[in-house]
């Protein structure tokens, strides 16, 4: 066993949360809805962070943005905000989360590239503003909510040397760093040293997030940077025995794929349970599982005939179409 790998994997306390330890599932949208969070939790994931809503919807008391404030049963997840800099409006809508759900723990945007968020001044678009950053994380904390912000390096530049001082003064329980900037999107190689930087400017508890794609990955980035806690997204999309790999990766030093007979049972049950929690039955009764098609997808990417099984998958609409894909060995293409 190697001792330093081994205390890469620990508890982590936020706020007036003790996560039982520091691998976490990313906030994205589309995917980060409650059943792949439950499902994250199930292989060991000591957090998951909702999709990001909309704080606007959530103060206008928009319908389909209510729909996200279902977190019944779940622990260890936080519930992520972004809107324009308006701290007033950040505080209604999280007394919001917290009446309607119990969900405590709030995580505040600044980090999401994309460009229609950039453009109504929610996301990235804040990070040039670090007073105004600041101002919206004091805001929560007077709500009682144990906070979180999520950064990125920068818009055009780099920056954190003025965004993580300000969540730092502004008593930000939870500080993720995406060290990317916002014009590069998800392009390039996220440059973990601005993440060293920042574990520099603050002793809050400190996440690093991009490109933590397997084990090795975790225990790096964890070394190199002196952060507390890795966040993974991209790699978990329908992978989520990702977690259990980093945890036994760290506990031995190995790691071992599921079995295609877990997948199998793993994904049937994972296609159930979103279509309960997540969706309302098709007119006809059937289960649909069009919505979560791209997370089937991946999850069999690697198998001996995954070409063939994704391109059905991605053909299939109902849960028994599934069921029935799902039921043989896949072939091996020659």
């Amino acid at each position: 066993m190697n001792s330093t790998r081994e205390s890469c994997l620990h508890p982590v306390d936020v706020g007036e949360f003790r996560l039982p330890n520091n691998l976490w599932f990313a906030p994205l949208a589309g995917y980060s809805h409650k059943t792949h969070r439950d499902w994250c939790r199930s292989f060991g994931a000591g957090l998951a962070v909702t999709e990001m809503v909309a704080v606007e919807g959530l103060v206008r008391g928009d319908r389909r943005t209510f729909e996200y404030l279902d977190t019944r049963g779940e622990e260890n997840v936080s519930f992520q905000l972004f809107g324009r800099g308006d701290p007033a409006r950040f505080a209604a809508a999280a007394k919001i989360v917290m009446e309607r759900t119990g969900t405590r723990f709030i995580d505040v945007n600044f980090g999401c590239p994309v460009r229609k968020v950039m453009r109504s001044g929610s996301g990235s678009a804040l990070l040039d503003r670090p007073s105004v950053m600041s101002d919206i994380v004091k805001a929560l904390k007077d709500t009682g909510a144990t906070v979180g912000a999520k950064v990125r390096s920068g818009i055009k530049a780099v920056n954190i040397e003025a965004t993580i001082p300000a969540l730092d003064a502004a008593g930000a329980d939870l500080i993720t760093v995406h060290p990317r900037l916002a014009v590069q999107m998800y392009t390039g190689h996220a440059d973990w040293s601005l993440i060293a930087l920042a574990r520099t400017m603050t002793s809050r508890p400190l996440c690093a997030s991009g490109d933590v794609k397997s084990p090795p990955d975790a225990e790096r980035v964890i070394r190199e940077t002196g952060c507390d806690a890795v966040m993974i997204g991209r790699a978990a999309i329908g992978r989520p025995w990702i977690f259990r790999e980093c945890i036994d990766f760290f506990q031995t030093g190995r790691y071992t794929e599921p079995t295609w007979e877990e997948i199998r049972a793993r994904l049937v049950e994972f296609a159930r349970s979103y279509s309960f929690a997540d969706r309302k039955p098709r007119a006809d009764g059937r289960i649909s599982i069009i919505p979560i098609r791209g997370e089937l997808i991946n999850a069999v990417r690697g198998f001996p005939g995954a070409h063939h099984l994704r391109g059905a998958i991605a053909q299939s609409e109902t849960l028994d179409e599934l069921e029935v894909l799902l039921k043989d060995e896949p072939v091996e293409e020659k």
